[in-house]
Order: C-alpha cells, then sequence, then structure tokens
C-alpha cells in the first residue's frame, strides 16, 4: 500500500482542460475537503475496513476477515457515522456483524428476530443506538391488506418488539431511510391508494405520524429539519420534519434525476442537492454524483466530463487502467472521494478530488473499495 499527495498546482494544471474557469485551491480549504474517511473493501477471501486520517497522512486498517471472522459472503452492509454494520441472509431472518468504526469493538447477533410464519422480512437496517428489521405479515390491527411493520431488536436480551406501522406496499429499497434516530418509510396504502411517508422514532420504538399524498414521491432530508418532496409532475413542496407542516410548494423541472418512489439518501448546500446521474452506455462510467440547483431545476456540477477527465488523470498518474466503484460526497465541504478498481486486480484505491477535478490525494488499499464514510 502507498499513498501519494500531488501538488496542487500540478493538479490544477492536469485538470485544466475541464475546469478552466476554476481558481486554485487555498490550503484551508483543501482541509476542509480532505475529510478522515473509512473505507470498506473486499475481495474473494477478506473484508478490509481503511480509517485514512488527513493529519500526518495517517492511514490505518484491519483485516477483519482475519481479525473476526467476518465472511466476504455478506449479503450487504449498513453505514453510520460511527459503526459498520454488515448483514447477511440466515435461516429465516439475518446475521449481524457490527463494528465501531477505528476500534476493536464488534457485536455479533445469529438470526435475529426470526420470521413468524404469515411473515416476510424484507431487510434490517440500524441507526448508531439501534437495530430494527422491516417486513410485511398479516394484519394483526383488523384493517384490511398486508401489514407492514417494524421490529427492534434488542442486543441485550436477542429480544424484537414489534409494531405495526400501516398497510400496504413498501416502495422497494428506496422505501425506508434512518436519519439519527429516526426512520421514515414510504409505502402505498392498500385500502386508499395514497403515498404515505410514516414517521418512527427509533428511541420511543413508536410510529409518531404521516403525511400522505395521492402521487409517488421522492423525499429527501434535509439536516433532520425538512422533508424536499418531488413528484413526476414536476410539484416540489418542503414540509417540515417535526410537524409535517407544508413550508413551501412550486414547480421544479428536474428533467426526471429525482425520479423513483420512495426516499434518497443525500446531502444538501444551501439550495443545492447532491444527485446521482447515469451516463449512456457503453460507458467506462455507469453513474456519478452531481449537484442540482433546487431553484432552477439545473445540473450545475458534475454533469460534464467530470468524472471522465479525473479517470484520464488517474490512470497517466498510476500508470494503470481504473473503474469507479463507489462515491462519497460532502457539499457543505466541497469533498468528493471516489473509490476506484485496479483493472483485472482485487485492489485499487480511493482519490480525494473536487468537482473541479482536483486531485488533492490517492491512496491505494487492498480490496475493492466499497462503502466510503466520511468524518
Amino acid at each position: 500500500m502507498k499513498t501519494k499527495i500531488l501538488p496542487l498546482l500540478f493538479a490544477f494544471l492536469l485538470n485544466l482542460s475541464c475546469s478552466s474557469n476554476a481558481d486554485p485551491i487555498s490550503e484551508d480549504d483543501t482541509a476542509q475537503i480532505l475529510h478522515d474517511i473509512t473505507v470498506v473493501t473486499s475481495s474473494y477471501t477478506a473484508i478490509y475496513e481503511y480509517n485514512i486520517l488527513r493529519t500526518d497522512n495517517v492511514i490505518n486498517n484491519t483485516d477483519l476477515t482475519a481479525a473476526y471472522g467476518l465472511s466476504p459472503a455478506f449479503t450487504y452492509l449498513h453505514t453510520t457515522a460511527n459503526k459498520l454494520t454488515f448483514y447477511t441472509l440466515a435461516g429465516n431472518s439475518f446475521d449481524i456483524f457490527q463494528k465501531e468504526i477505528g476500534n476493536s469493538n464488534i457485536r455479533v447477533f445469529d438470526n435475529i428476530c426470526k420470521e413468524a410464519l404469515d411473515e416476510t422480512h424484507y431487510f434490517a437496517r440500524n441507526s448508531d443506538n439501534k437495530i430494527v428489521q422491516l417486513g410485511v405479515g398479516v394484519s394483526t390491527t383488523g384493517a384490511p391488506g398486508p401489514e407492514l411493520f417494524v421490529k427492534f431488536f434488542d442486543p441485550s436480551t436477542s429480544t424484537c418488539t414489534r409494531i405495526p406501522v400501516g398497510n400496504g406496499f413498501l416502495a422497494s429499497q428506496r422505501g425506508a431511510l434512518i436519519f439519527e434516530e429516526t426512520l421514515y418509510m414510504a409505502y402505498q396504502d392498500f385500502e386508499t391508494d395514497l403515498y404515505v411517508l410514516a414517521q418512527i422514532d427509533l428511541t420511543a420504538e413508536e410510529r409518531v405520524g404521516d403525511i400522505r399524498f395521492e402521487k409517488p414521491y421522492t423525499i429527501a432530508i434535509k439536516e433532520g429539519a425538512e422533508l424536499h418532496a418531488f413528484f413526476e409532475d414536476d410539484v416540489y413542496q418542503v414540509y417540515d420534519a417535526n410537524s409535517f407542516a407544508l413550508i413551501s410548494e412550486g414547480f421544479l423541472n428536474d428533467g426526471g434525476v429525482l425520479g423513483g418512489e420512495g426516499l434518497l439518501d443525500t446531502n444538501f448546500r444551501d439550495d443545492e442537492i447532491l444527485v446521482f446521474i447515469s451516463y449512456q452506455q457503453p460507458s467506462e462510467i455507469s453513474t456519478g454524483p452531481a449537484v442540482m440547483d433546487l431553484k432552477t431545476g439545473d445540473l450545475i456540477q458534475g454533469n460534464n466530463s467530470f468524472l471522465f477527465d479525473l479517470r484520464r488523470a488517474l490512470i497517466d498518474d498510476l500508470q494503470y487502467e481504473i473503474f469507479f466503484t463507489s462515491f462519497a460526497v460532502n457539499l457543505e465541504t466541497g469533498a468528493v472521494v471516489c473509490g476506484f478498481l485496479k483493472a483485472g486486480q482485487q485492489k485499487g484505491g480511493v482519490v480525494y478530488t473536487t468537482f473541479d477535478g482536483d486531485i488533492l490525494k490517492v491512496v491505494e488499499v487492498e480490496g475493492i473499495p466499497g462503502r466510503i464514510v466520511l468524518q
């Protein structure tokens, strides 16, 4: 493993073709962009945790398979700012391996909250303090149709508390999102056909309210304070995240970028929102991050040749072919971190950059970079 810090002037000149009007990044801006990050990488035989610190170029890595027996065949990974939680299908539920980022504190739970005969578990999720499982079963409230539920797993007793959320159909894998200690669930009501956003307090373990719409929506949560709702007919509404009161309503022609029913895991900067766009295929890049102006619906960063120019610059610097595997973006700080695969090998790296394409730092790692957590 080796680390490379490229001089900012060189990075600026190298990317001048894609950011000719950009100013060089100052040292203060660079310090802000260079977050401490955690990267989870994987190979056929191992899972690695890399903690890369911006100060003194410190890199700590752990082979989670060798150290703790974590199987490379886990089903999916959910991350918070403080925890890595690996879920693996097991019997009629999930096995869980949970690790605090940056230390050796781990918890392992087998086959949590087993399914009853009339239940189907969709998936499990977690906050920093709670592990929950979402699914559907026979109605326990007398309401017609299948009943969506949440089960709260108690690690100390390995028992589960089950609460009904509503009767209907979850909006696929984008039907649930946890922000801090609040769970939001998006579903269509069985009896009324209305599209519902339900709010569940994970600390109190109770459903606290909902908003109901007549049409499908995409909703993004801004700092736990606002719910931004986007609809296919270009209606754009903002609600208070706690009271559900309507704050504003207008129109936003987003060109279909914010389409798809459910909840969008993203972040904001003033009147701008992080989105992911698809590139015409065939191409070396399928999707990538971009920034949308919520006043106009225009893509204002990341929608040009940004990733393609960055890829070419990395190939020139590293002297081998690479393909991007994952992305993490913080609009407030301007940080863009991209994971990449070394072509034909079970290894790669991460590159710290900006939407102007400035290469700030490259770190090579064992395994293929997956989830990236910006601290």
